[in-house]
């Protein structure tokens, strides 16, 4: 029986690394969160939902499915998958994406 994981799993600890030793990588109630200054920016449920805290997406991500009410009050879903491109430009869209989002939450905290 084969597995099902995103291409850049086995990449998680390195990724997590890079992402811990830059933004605060907290665990609320079981769920990752990316948060700075205290503030979330991101957050995975599972591994087919990445909500973000943005006003848009880039139009050129694939959106994830609506988790109301969840998916309220600025946050938006993405495809965690993005297998519309190529694994190593899906890894980088998603990079900025969760950047942007950072960026946001230090906006919000003024």
């Amino acid at each position: 029986m084969a597995s099902h994981q995103p291409p850049d799993l086995p990449n998680l600890p390195q990724n997590a690394a890079l992402l811990a030793s830059r933004h605060a990588l907290r665990i609320a109630y079981g769920v990752p969160v990316l948060a700075r200054e205290g503030i979330a920016a991101a957050v995975a449920l599972g591994t087919s939902t990445l909500l973000v805290r943005l006003p848009t997406l880039p139009p050129h991500l694939r959106t994830g499915q609506p988790s109301p009410p969840l998916t309220e009050h600025g946050w938006l879903s993405v495809d965690p998958w993005q297998s519309g491109l190529p694994t190593a430009e899906g890894i980088s869209q998603l990079s900025g994406v969760l950047g942007q989002a950072l960026a946001r939450v230090a906006y919000l905290d003024t």
